[in-house]
């Protein structure tokens, strides 16, 4: 179950304004490298908090808050190979940079304060991800089984307060 950390904000919707352009090339030996550019704006981002007591509420391990981390823009730009094998596996690795900018500090950021600080913002940031994936089909059972790994340096941390880098 899940509701929102501020009785008196309640639940906000999240608006994303999402523009990309890339592109791909495929090149011999079915090894694929793509580009890509973006910018992005979003209304009221939310945040799950998972694991978090409010004062005066019952915790529970099934139950989480929703929250608005406030509005943020961001430009960011990414590169990628990928290839398939003749066995029908695919590897990839990813790398994105994303500047961003919060512009409005979030409505629930006197709760999120308490709980949870590494979810506010406020300032202007860098992220950078790096993200190697493989996917694959067992033959026989027709199974599919994807492993990902990812690096970025924003992922946050419940007892911090502030974001760490981390996978």
């Amino acid at each position: 179950t899940f509701s929102p950390v501020s009785s008196s904000h309640g639940f906000m919707t999240e608006q994303v304004d999402h523009l990309e352009v890339g592109a791909e090339r495929e090149w011999a030996g079915q090894i694929v490298t793509e580009v890509r550019a973006f910018r992005q704006t979003v209304d009221d981002q939310l945040v799950t908090l998972f694991g978090v007591g409010l004062p005066g509420a019952v915790a529970s391990q099934a139950h989480y808050f929703v929250a608005s981390a406030g509005d943020v823009d961001a430009t960011g730009w990414g590169v990628g190979v990928s290839r398939t094998t003749s066995a029908g596996s695919r590897a990839s690795i990813d790398y994105t940079n994303v500047q961003s900018t919060w512009v409005r500090l979030s409505p629930d950021a006197d709760v999120l304060a308490v709980v949870a600080a590494a979810a506010l913002r406020g300032y202007d940031e860098r992220v950078d991800d790096l993200t190697a994936s493989v996917e694959s089909t067992l033959p026989v059972t027709e199974t599919r089984v994807f492993v990902i790994y990812k690096i970025n340096s924003r992922f946050a941390d419940g007892g911090a307060a502030t974001a760490r880098a981390g996978a």
